[in-house]
């Protein structure tokens, strides 16, 4: 699991990786706006392999993708956009390669809640 919270974060990140064009997208479109706070306002996740079970220990330490409140999802160019909102203010998009190692059930979980 790889957080980002500004675009500083997106420059070590490899140019070549399938996700940095919807992840330059995503972090560009969250902290473009004056007084942007990642504590505040919130940031972008991307899920990696090996990390689809394993608590979201930035997030929060006894949760997994499947426990959070998801607000929608949508597919983007071959990743699932998964958005939490925790108030008017605070929200976290997780970025869900769709991906042979995406177990069945979370796949299934994540189809269930795609937007019209």
């Amino acid at each position: 699991m790889r957080s980002f919270k500004s675009p500083e974060d997106l420059k070590s990140f490899p140019s070549d990786h399938p996700a940095k064009p919807l992840l330059t997208e995503l972090v560009n479109g969250l902290t473009t706006f004056e007084g942007y706070d990642p504590d505040a306002d919130g940031w972008v996740v991307l899920i990696d392999e090996g990390d689809i079970d394993k608590p979201l220990i930035d997030l929060w330490d006894d949760w997994t993708l499947l426990d959070v409140p998801w607000e929608g999802v949508m597919k983007v160019d071959g990743f699932y956009e998964v958005i939490f909102l925790a108030n008017n203010q605070f929200g976290i998009v997780f970025v869900v390669p769709i991906q042979p190692w995406l177990p069945p059930h979370y796949r299934s979980a994540l189809e269930e809640h795609l937007d019209p």
